[in-house]
């Protein structure tokens, strides 16, 4: 009898990592990581007295890119990284700085993946609540997979 093993979902492969290998000190204190559906509105009600959020959701499915025989597909996976906090916006670029060393130094435990690419990185403030938010938009990517082995 065959064992069927599934693929990872990547969300939980993330948190999972930001998680176990965050470096907490001073300027990073280990945030509070949550897998969402709706990002933005789990940004409007979290506490930031409490502590700094990350908010972790998948942008959309995977889009699928057949190569000229359809004997080959390539694949992408892009996640939406949510960063906020209420200490100001030095805070903010060091919690980036150590997702950025996160993801850059661990990105094989990403099983299935050949590449992840940081797509972009924006910061925004919403003055009436005193919240300074960045958002990190990356990709999950595999090319050249087989038809036959899906």
């Amino acid at each position: 009898m065959a064992d069927f093993i599934s693929e990872d979902i990547p969300v939980e492969t993330l948190k999972t990592m930001l998680q176990t290998y965050w470096e907490s000190f001073k300027e990073t204190r280990t945030p509070s990581v949550v897998i969402v559906n709706d990002s933005e509105g789990e940004f409007m009600r979290a506490d930031y007295n409490i502590g700094d959020y990350i908010f972790l959701s998948e942008e959309g499915s995977e889009s699928i890119k057949y190569r000229g025989n359809i004997q080959y597909i390539d694949f992408s996976h892009p996640i939406t990284i949510q960063i906020g906090t209420k200490e100001g916006r030095q805070r903010l670029r060091d919690l980036w700085k150590m997702i950025r060393s996160i993801l850059l130094s661990r990105k094989h435990n990403f099983t299935n993946w050949q590449l992840i690419r940081i797509l972009s990185y924006t910061e925004m403030v919403n003055q009436d609540q005193n919240v300074w938010r960045g958002v990190i938009r990356i990709q999950l990517e595999k090319a050249g997979v087989t038809a036959d082995a899906l």
